[in-house]
């Protein structure tokens, strides 16, 4: 989102419908995702659709763009896939002014960590998320990765080997539990829905934010947790936010 986008945005974000009606603020929304905990941010259409044109982008708003600023801003680590860095062309993971001043008071550095998740290392390591990043980035793998593909990772990121999980990934607990030993204690995942799915079938995860666009996709978009067996798993709604049409909720998986 660029400064012009987020001048735009009003500094009353959202009204809050759950659990006390009320109005939000930019600085009391960050406030809150500084609890500690491993929390996914997501966005889909009414109809379950991840993706419009194959993007993740393509169904998000400049709220829902603030909304996700705020919640990276206030993460020590940014856990992504590699399909989910790929298909949405991420480039280096940093923040604002305001969201460096809000991360120094609470003794964070200035910019989020990107950590990057792949087991085949299908990585560019010239890419700008790298390459320009302000805070160095980690990869996670699995041992038994390709030798030529963790050297030449190694020149522009920190590759952490971890064992593989069910199918021979990345274990979604194995991972988080990588990013606590580096002192990250506030973990933000934008997935995609296979790394999702490793952190939900693990008991990895303990929060989802959850971004109901306003509209309706059709097309064969994917679900938002992929590959974690059937199985009820509870969740308590923390808060409920809207702006306009667009609802942002906060559910704790319990």
């Amino acid at each position: 989102m660029t400064d012009e986008t987020r001048d735009a945005v009003p500094g009353a974000l959202f009204d809050r419908l759950w659990p006390e009606p009320g109005e939000v603020t930019a600085d009391e929304l960050a406030a809150t995702y500084l609890e500690p905990g491993v929390r996914s941010n997501m966005v889909t259409s009414i109809d379950g659709s991840l993706t419009m044109d194959g993007r993740a982008g393509g169904l998000s708003d400049p709220v829902d763009q603030a909304h996700l600023h705020l919640a990276r801003s206030a993460a020590d680590v940014l856990l992504v896939g590699a399909g989910t860095l790929r298909a949405e062309g991420y480039g280096p993971v940093r923040t604002d002014e305001t969201g460096v001043a809000r991360r120094r008071a609470a003794g964070q550095s200035d910019h989020p960590r990107l950590a990057a998740v792949s087991a085949s290392l299908d990585l560019d390591e010239s890419s700008p998320m790298f390459r320009d990043a302000p805070e160095r980035p980690l990869v996670l793998t699995v041992t038994g990765a390709p030798r030529e593909r963790v050297a030449a990772l190694e020149e522009v990121a920190e590759v952490v080997l971890l064992p593989p999980g069910e199918g021979g990934g990345v274990s979604g607990r194995a991972a988080v539990d990588a990013l606590r030993e580096r002192g990250h204690a506030r973990i933000l995942t934008e997935g995609g829905p296979t790394l999702l799915g490793a952190l939900v079938a693990e008991d990895a995860l303990d929060e989802m934010l959850v971004s109901y666009s306003p509209v309706v996709a059709g097309g064969t978009g994917r679900r938002m947790v992929l590959g974690a067996a059937e199985a009820v798993r509870e969740a308590e709604l923390v808060s409920l936010l809207r702006s306009d049409s667009l609802l942002v909720a906060r559910y704790r998986l319990t």
